[in-house]
């Protein structure tokens, strides 16, 4: 049986599907591509990734120390809904004060 594919990338045959992850700042939509052999495991891999989106951040507490969750949080929630100056604000105290730091 044949599978089909969409996509060809370093001389291999891929099927690629797509997901609208968020919006930047202007409105612009923020996609992230999903590639697999077939088409419903690529559709797999993608409502995988859909789903822990949704269900929140997935880390190990038992290795991730506060400096790491202040990054993820900075990088990731605050990066995407503040405009550029509070971010910057927010970046550099993360910088001088918490970064490299054994908090």
């Amino acid at each position: 049986m044949a599978v089909r594919t969409n996509y060809g990338k370093n001389k291999n045959e891929y099927y690629r599907v797509t997901a609208t992850i968020r919006r930047d700042s202007k409105g612009k939509p923020i996609r992230k591509e999903f590639y697999c052999k077939g088409k419903k495991d690529a559709k797999t891999k993608r409502d995988e990734y859909i789903y822990e989106i949704k269900d929140g951040l997935n880390l190990d507490f038992n290795t991730t120390s506060i400096g790491g969750l202040i990054y993820v949080w900075l990088f990731e929630v605050v990066r995407i809904k503040s405009k550029p100056f509070p971010f910057k604000r927010h970046e550099g105290i993360y910088i001088n004060y918490i970064k490299d730091k054994e908090i």
